[in-house]
């Protein structure tokens, strides 16, 4: 006996739909355009497949945005090529957070073009979600070999499982300019069996841009595989009825607000009538950012009981992958990690914060560190003298803590046979003192060099060696007058 994945579409509306949407038919035809415009197709589901989710706690970041990027205004916002160009640019992820089985209660307010309005999902949102679906965008060149469309400017690969949990990869194929937004088509990576390439005739998805008062109306037939023929048929009106701001764990955003009525149609053969069995009622809210958030409505406005949702956000696919580079940039302020929620330092470009938990430096050892290292850069060493070290420039410095500091060189080999131990005791003068050694030194950078501040302080460091001495300084760009003694053996 045969098994089939007829999935219920949920079609968002224009180009979003293409990279939002969970669920979809292989080759379903959707149509945006003016208002009340209306395509119909025939849709075959052309793959078995069930969505592959990642663990993606760890990716638990949060953004500062510029509050003047997110000010309500007066005027609906307009999502053009530029923005859907830059949700869509290689290098980009769309995540998708889904439940089937979870609802909560939220104003959507009305239908209302011409007044702002603010809407604010649950704080705890992420709560509601076990894993996240995973959509790539990628260069039409790195689509495999056999599976391209031609005339793609935009592809997106999505993760899934077939029934059987072998894994297989399902790549969509658009095209985008300042007309509109085509899928050309889509084509199936799998594991096991043969790969398929879908090149449908191309559909215009959405005009650009997509504005406030847009209403599309969509209709699919679905084609039964055994029969072949066409018994269900699916309607959907999509009307962006309002615009404002909406508070969502990315920030509060511009958005507009898109009702949506799902209409689910039967017959019993292809000359009997289609007769309407179901109406369910959606919102969508969509963002310029590539933020979104859809789900089931018990009614469609007011307070309402909001279920079977997904929510929507862009991250950079290196997040997600081995190997690659990853660039923070937060608008040229401090990234911030803590647990209280606050915001960077002013002075800071990583300022951490916790009452309970430390930083973690990289322990590494002797042989493994970097071979160009920056100055500056900070590791533990976890052999040969085990420590902090930094570079300071020329060389490996090992780090003290106070009132002690013990400085090593890189080499402990002797140049001579002759080992002549010197020690003293000092006054740092400003926070700075030279020692002299009491003969010249022809390899002062093979010195180890113990030294001990005597009393309250922040600590020593050797700055310097030459051949006739060495320089101490006190840690923190300290300035006190400190009496301190030094031990060390010239080779």
């Amino acid at each position: 006996m045969k098994t089939y994945f007829k999935i219920r579409k949920s079609i968002l509306v224009g180009f979003f739909i293409l990279f939002m949407n969970f669920t979809s038919y292989a080759g379903a035809v959707l149509n945006s355009g003016g208002a009340n415009s209306r395509i119909a197709s025939n849709s075959t589901l052309s793959q078995s497949k069930r969505l592959q989710t990642f663990d993606v706690s760890s990716l638990n970041l949060k953004q500062t945005t510029e509050q003047k990027s997110v000010q309500q205004t007066n005027s609906a916002i307009s999502i053009s090529l530029a923005d859907f160009n830059a949700i869509s640019a290689v290098g980009n992820t769309w995540l998708l957070y889904e439940t089937n089985s979870k609802s909560f209660s939220m104003n959507i307010g009305t239908a209302n073009s011409s007044t702002p309005q603010t809407w604010t999902l649950p704080a705890n949102l992420y709560t509601y979600f076990v894993g996240a679906g995973r959509s790539d965008f990628i260069a039409p060149s790195s689509v495999p070999a056999g599976l391209g469309i031609v005339g793609a400017n935009k592809v997106m690969v999505t993760k899934y499982f077939d029934f059987n949990d072998r894994l297989m990869d399902v790549y969509d194929h658009y095209f985008i300019d300042g007309d509109g937004i085509d899928q050309l088509g889509t084509s199936y990576d799998l594991e096991f069996g043969e790969d398929d390439t879908f090149d449908e005739p191309n559909y215009e998805y959405s005009d650009v841009p997509l504005d406030l008062g847009d209403v599309f109306v969509s209709t699919i037939e679905e084609e039964d595989y055994e029969t072949n023929l066409s018994l269900t048929r699916y309607v959907q009106t999509i009307t962006a009825d309002a615009f404002g701001t909406i508070s969502t764990p990315d920030g509060v955003l511009n958005c507009l607000r898109l009702s949506i009525v799902n209409q689910r149609y039967t017959r019993t053969t292809e000359s009997n009538p289609f007769t309407l069995q179901s109406t369910t009622n959606q919102i969508t809210f969509m963002t310029r950012e590539g933020v979104y958030f859809t789900g089931t409505v018990s009614a469609t406005s007011g307070t309402v009981t909001v279920s079977k949702f997904q929510y929507r956000e862009i991250i950079p696919t290196a997040l997600l992958s081995e190997g690659n580079d990853v660039k923070l940039n937060n608008d040229s302020k401090g990234v911030t990690i803590n647990t209280d929620n606050d915001t960077a330092d002013p002075s800071a470009i990583l300022d951490v914060k916790s009452e309970n938990m430390g930083v973690l430096i990289p322990r590494i050892a002797k042989a493994n560190r970097p071979a160009s290292p920056a100055e500056g850069l900070l590791i533990y060493q976890v052999d040969e003298t085990p420590g902090f070290y930094y570079f300071d420039g020329s060389g490996w410095r090992i780090m003290g803590s106070s009132p002690s500091a013990r400085i090593s060189a890189e080499s402990t080999t002797p140049t001579t046979t002759s080992i002549i131990k010197q020690s003293g005791f000092a006054n740092l003068k400003k926070g700075v003192a030279f020692i002299k050694f009491n003969r010249k030194v022809d390899n002062p950078e093979d010195l180890i060099i113990n030294l001990q501040m005597e009393g309250e302080g922040k600590g020593l460091f050797v700055s310097k060696k030459t051949p006739e001495g060495f320089e101490v300084k006190e840690m923190n760009k300290g300035k006190s007058n400190a009496r301190f003694s030094y031990v060390f053996d010239i080779k």
